[in-house]
């Protein structure tokens, strides 16, 4: 089991990789030339965006202060780009999320990330749907 700390400081890292997508994929629904891509790539950013919230609400529960900082956001130019670029986010936040709950976190934080583990997997099915797309 991870002690407080332990857990604090990988939800962190979280909050930084969620932080890094919102704006990420902002940007992209602003750049995205593909309609459908656009809207839909919207709708996760504020998704992601909520997830960064739960993490720090649960950081907030533990003791400890949520990250500000986001992971380094790339955009990428073209539509193709920038779902190759996401579909590999998505892969690294499942990865993060399953690394957390094999690592022996508490239920009540379990609970958060198993949520948004299925979330996750949910937008890693759109960008690999659209990828045929684009």
């Amino acid at each position: 089991m991870l002690t407080e700390q332990e857990t604090i400081y990988r939800l962190n890292a979280a909050i930084a990789m969620e932080l890094q997508v919102s704006i990420q994929y902002i940007y992209q629904h602003v750049y995205a030339k593909n309609n459908i891509f656009s809207m839909k790539v919207e709708k996760i950013a504020i998704a992601e965006m909520k997830h960064a919230e739960s993490l720090a609400r649960r950081i907030k529960e533990l003791g400890g202060r949520p990250a500000t900082v986001p992971s380094p956001v790339n955009i990428g130019y073209y539509d193709s780009d920038m779902v190759s670029i996401d579909i590999n986010d998505e892969h690294s936040a499942i990865y993060v999320y399953e690394g957390l709950l094999e690592g022996g976190i508490d239920e009540k934080t379990a609970i958060v990330v198993r949520r948004i583990l299925q979330e996750e997997k949910s937008h890693l099915k759109f960008f690999n749907d659209i990828r045929r797309k684009v």
